[in-house]
C-alpha cells in the first residue's frame, strides 16, 4: 500500500510540474512570433526532443544516471517534450525538456509579457532571474529549477533535478545550450 501511496504522490508531483511546465512555455509564445522565429525558426513538428540530448550529457550535468527518454509531447499539448527518469526508476525524473518558438528578443520582453498576463499578480522579482551565457538569454526560476534558453527562432525549456553538491543551474544551462545547438 505505501508503494501505492509513494507513486501517486510522485504521479501528482510530475502532473503538477508539467503543468507549469506548459504554462510557463504559453506564456514564452506570443500569438506573432517575432521575425526570427517567422524567418529562421523551427518546424515543431519534425522536432524530436529526446534525441536532443543523450544520456550520458545528461548524467555529466546531473550526477544522475538516466534512463532513455519518454516522448511526452502529447501531454504537452503537442509540443517537442522528453522526460528523462533516474536510471531503475519509473518515476523520478531528473529532467524534462520542452521546445517551442522563441517569442521575446530579450529578458525585458519577457519580463513585461509575464507580468501583462494571469502570472502578473504573482511574478516576483526573486522569482525569475535573467541568465546570461546559454542562447541569446535565459530565465531561470530557481522555486522550479527551470530554465527558459532563448535561441533564434527556438527556446528549449529544461527543469532539472541535480546530485547533491552539483550546482542546478550550471547543469540546466549545460543541458539548454546543447539543447540548443542540436536543433541546427
Amino acid at each position: 500500500m505505501r508503494d501505492f501511496i509513494d507513486r501517486m504522490l510522485v504521479a501528482r508531483a510530475f502532473a503538477g510540474t508539467l503543468i507549469a511546465s506548459i504554462a510557463l512555455a504559453t506564456v514564452a509564445c506570443s500569438d506573432d512570433p517575432p521575425a526570427a522565429a517567422r524567418s529562421g525558426g523551427i518546424d515543431l513538428a519534425s522536432v524530436r526532443a529526446c534525441e536532443l540530448l543523450g544520456a550520458s550529457e545528461i548524467e555529466a550535468a546531473t550526477g544522475i544516471a538516466v534512463a532513455p527518454g519518454e516522448d511526452v509531447s502529447q501531454a504537452a499539448g503537442r509540443l517537442p517534450m522528453c522526460n528523462w527518469h533516474r536510471a531503475g526508476s519509473d518515476t523520478d525524473v531528473v529532467l524534462s525538456l520542452l521546445v517551442t518558438h522563441a517569442s521575446y528578443a530579450n529578458f525585458d520582453a519577457f519580463i513585461a509579457s509575464a507580468r501583462e498576463s494571469a502570472f502578473g499578480d504573482t511574478l516576483g522579482d526573486a522569482d525569475v532571474e535573467e541568465v546570461a551565457g546559454v542562447g541569446r538569454f535565459g530565465v531561470w526560476m530557481p522555486e522550479a529549477m527551470m530554465l527558459q534558453a532563448y535561441g533564434d527562432g527556438a527556446m528549449v525549456q529544461t527543469q532539472v533535478k541535480t546530485a547533491a553538491g552539483r550546482d542546478t543551474l550550471e547543469a540546466a544551462k549545460t543541458l539548454a545550450g546543447a539543447a540548443l545547438a542540436n536543433l541546427r
